[in-house]
């Protein structure tokens, strides 16, 4: 019982969802379209982004342990929709001693081979 609540901690705070989103104007007299991509929580050394465009699921990818990056494919109302991300560490420094190392991902949106959105996590 002792371990209960440092364990549903951690599941928790490995669980949390990030999203960022913005609008894009396709060429010619189409609406715009929302994008938005969500960052599920690290588990088991995966990290995975989701990408909807107006509330439907587009494409799905994960950085596995030991990939910097992954490229989906996927369709939208006829649409050719491309989700590239690619990860980065920081390291922040106190003098000439890293204090400690931060993860950052990139990823970008690309409709009919042209970016529409980059998002950074």
């Amino acid at each position: 019982m002792k371990y209960t609540v440092p364990i549903l901690t951690l599941m928790l705070a490995c669980s949390s969802v990030v999203n960022q989103f913005t609008y894009y104007e396709p060429a010619g007299n189409e609406s715009r379209l929302r994008i938005l991509v969500e960052r599920k929580g690290v588990w088991l050394g995966h990290t995975g982004f989701f990408c909807t465009i107006n509330d439907s699921a587009v494409a799905e990818g994960t950085f596995s342990s030991g990939s910097d990056s992954f490229e989906v494919d996927g369709k939208y109302c006829g649409h050719a929709v491309k989700m590239s991300g690619y990860e980065k560490d920081i390291s922040f420094r106190v003098g000439t001693t890293v204090s400690s190392t931060e993860k950052f991902y990139i990823i970008r949106v690309f409709i009919d081979e042209k970016e529409a959105a980059r998002f950074d996590f």
